[in-house]
């Protein structure tokens, strides 16, 4: 068993010999007719599938599997069989087959069955079934009842565990049926995701950002919730609790909420960024880390997408574009002093008291994080001139206890 990085170190190139060295490998005088057929097809469905990987719509996800393919044991098995390592690679093959959609002799389960399975109330399932169903189930319709369970298994595991394969398969098919269907699940299940299964879900080669794009893309049709969005994004990053992994033999770690406020303050680029952080040559970490800020820092400008669901003219409008500027510049305290330079040009598009307006669509007056940054953010303005000094973005009422928006400057 391997933690779950090891797994994703290997080089495609090398998997791709070790199977054409395969290829020629008699194992008749280990097997049965029978099996020596099931061993010679499952060897030609997976090489033919890594020849045409230029060519298959689902690489990124068969990328995934390919890595776990046990390159050491093919050429131990090349060099000197003996049964016993023969029947641990059938094993790898077959599982590795079954993700990457070999169904044959297979059954398919419904989506109870999956259910039952991953939750183990079904007993004495067979694994390489399940993970076929799974790969099929990722063609398939969004499945709420499905993706509940999903959750809940989700709740369970420790992600940075040492792995049987099986296992990992099946967890790697999980995330990436729940960042499929990433649009439809609750709020709350999008933020679980964000803050705890995030980094190693772009680690094993999940097109993460892609998703994210397509969803702030798809749910937002007009500025202000564009920006929301993108902030609602970014918020939940800054509230994850992965660890990344500081070196390839995984003995040191850093939590990934240190790596993005380091990152921040440094100002540098993702790239330059991973470049210090992993001093020695560690590749993949480096291009995964730098997926990762890139990412972070698309949602903290919100940026990662280019415009909303209404298309390029909404976007495009100044004054709309430039309100969603001042907004996203609000959400980051060193992004400040652009609203101040935007109010120094002569005769700004959007008045200050528009831009204000439009914080009670996002802002939560109940939250005391809330409250403290609109108090800073109202002395800003005063020390600017942009507020008068007897004015307040939000006041308190004895009345009730609670703070309001001051209707006053909204204008």
């Amino acid at each position: 068993m391997q933690k779950i990085y090891k797994y994703f170190y290997q080089d495609l190139s090398i998997i791709e010999q070790s199977l054409e060295n395969l290829v020629s490998f008699d194992i008749s005088r280990f097997a049965s007719l029978e099996e020596v057929e099931s061993f010679k097809n499952i060897i030609n469905f997976l090489n033919d599938i890594v020849k045409d990987k230029e060519l298959n719509e689902y690489l990124w996800l068969d990328k995934q599997f390919f890595n776990l393919l046990d390159s050491i044991l093919i050429n131990q098995v090349v060099s000197s069989a003996n049964k016993q390592e023969i029947d641990s690679l059938i094993i790898n093959l077959k599982l590795v087959s079954a993700a990457l959609g070999e169904g044959n002799g297979l059954a398919r389960y419904d989506v109870k069955n999956i259910i039952d399975c991953i939750n183990l109330s079904k007993k004495d399932f067979d694994y390489t079934s399940l993970i076929y169903s799974l790969r099929q189930e990722l063609a398939g319709n969004y499945s709420r009842d499905l993706v509940k369970a999903i959750f809940v298994y989700l709740q369970k595991v420790e992600a940075y565990k040492d792995w049987e394969i099986k296992d990992l398969i099946v967890f790697i098919l999980l995330l990436n049926i729940v960042w499929k269907n990433f649009d439809f699940i609750l709020p709350v299940e999008q933020e679980y995701i964000l803050s705890l299964f995030y980094y190693v879900s772009i680690f094993i080669g999940i097109p993460v950002g892609s998703y994210l794009k397509a969803s702030i893309h798809n749910t937002t049709n007009n500025p202000v919730d564009f920006v929301l969005k993108n902030k609602i994004f970014f918020e939940a990053l800054q509230k994850n609790i992965e660890v990344v992994p500081a070196q390839e033999d995984i003995s040191r770690v850093a939590d990934l909420r240190d790596v993005f406020v380091a990152f921040i303050s440094n100002k540098s680029t993702p790239n330059d960024f991973a470049n210090n952080f992993y001093q020695s040559n560690e590749k993949v970490l480096k291009s995964v880390l730098i997926e990762v800020l890139s990412v972070f820092y698309g949602l903290k400008q919100a940026n990662l997408a280019e415009k909303n669901y209404a298309g390029e003219d909404n976007i495009a409008d100044d004054f709309d574009y430039q309100q969603s500027e001042l907004l996203s510049w609000f959400f980051a305290k060193e992004e400040w002093s652009k609203i101040e330079s935007y109010y120094q040009q002569p005769n700004p598009l959007v008045p200050v008291g528009v831009f204000l307006n439009k914080f009670n669509l996002f802002i939560d007056l109940n939250k005391e994080e809330a409250i403290n940054k609109l108090v800073e953010f109202s002395e800003f303005l005063k020390s600017k001139k942009l507020l008068s000094a007897d004015k307040e973005i939000i006041i308190f009422h004895e009345s009730d206890g609670q703070f309001h928006w001051n209707d006053q400057i909204f204008s």
